[in-house]
């Protein structure tokens, strides 16, 4: 691994654990997505039975799975966009160290 960018001033991180970090956000992400897909799937009254029905459950439990799907979409969202900025980190940091390493080895010349 090549000297860290930014000294102590800046996060010094390594661009392939950058990457890596991006790619288990991007594997919860799609588990996310599974669970948006599943939330989306809602059971009509008859799931419940006579009884269910005249109770009101399937009212009751589609409503909170309306909270849940909401939230689980945000969260599928945030990790998209985490990911997503992340990659573009570990981009722009390669893209400083091989500039750096350049202009280094140019004026070692």
């Amino acid at each position: 691994m090549s000297g860290a960018v930014g000294g102590d001033q800046g996060f010094n991180a390594d661009p392939d654990e950058i990457d890596a970090h991006a790619k288990r956000v991007g594997e919860v992400q799609a588990q996310l997505d599974t669970a948006v897909e599943a939330a989306n799937q809602r059971m009509g009254d008859e799931a419940f039975g006579l009884i269910g029905a005249g109770l009101g459950l399937s009212i009751l439990c589609n409503s909170s799975m309306e909270d849940l799907r909401a939230t689980l979409q945000a969260a599928t969202e945030s990790s998209r966009h985490h990911a997503d900025i992340v990659r573009k980190w570990a981009e722009v940091k390669r893209v400083d160290e091989e500039s750096i390493g350049s202009l280094l080895k140019k004026a070692g010349e």
